[in-house]
This record gives structure tokens, sequence and C-alpha cells, in this order.
């Protein structure tokens, strides 16, 4: 989230948190963290058979230089698997959740 430039409150959960809850999932076999600017590496070497992005990706794009792009999307599909992208869902946005709190906070004259 620092490396999507997000805010200075964000994350609200720190990686390993959201490696846990990740990893807790039933049907996710690997849930790993890495240092580097994409996972196309590790993607790679991992060679997973289900790629997830979130809402803001397009699991048709094939053009890397698409902002949309899936990185490793290619080396998945090319191996058989699958990619998606998960809707947005209305009302669980991190960015309203955290407004709310900050507006909470305020009217409690805290902030």
């Amino acid at each position: 989230a620092q490396l999507l430039e997000k805010g200075p409150a964000r994350p609200i959960k720190d990686e390993n948190t959201r490696l846990r809850i990740a990893a807790s999932l039933r049907f996710v076999d690997i849930a790993v963290l890495f240092d580097e600017p994409t996972p196309l590496e590790l993607i790679s070497s991992i060679q997973p058979d289900v790629l997830v992005k979130g809402g803001d990706y397009n699991p048709d794009s094939v053009h890397p230089s698409d902002k949309q792009y899936i990185v490793g999307s290619d080396i998945v599909r090319n191996n058989g698997g699958q990619v998606y992208a998960l809707p947005f869902l209305s009302g669980h946005s991190t960015t309203a959740l955290e407004q709310k709190i900050l507006k909470a906070h305020r009217d409690n004259g805290k902030g």
C-alpha cells in the first residue's frame, strides 16, 4: 500500500496480518510477502494455478504497458492456469472506512 501511495495511514492492517488472513482462506495454498516492485519473479518461480488481483485490474489485458495488466498473467495462462480480478464491493472501501473513523474521531472532539 505504501508503494501504491495510498497515504500515510495506510495500510490499516500491517503486511503480516494481511498475510495471515490470506493464508487462512481454505482455497489458498500459499501466501507470501515479497520486496520486489512486482511479483513477476515470484510468479515465475511458483507458477500458480490461479492468480487473483483486485478490481482495478483486468484479467483480459495482455499488454504489460496497460495499467490494468496483471503482472505474471501470461506465465499463469501459458501453464494452463486461470487469472481473475475480484470486483470491488460497494460499501467496503478501505478509504471510506478510514474517512468514517477520522470523522468519528473529529466529531468526538479528538481531532
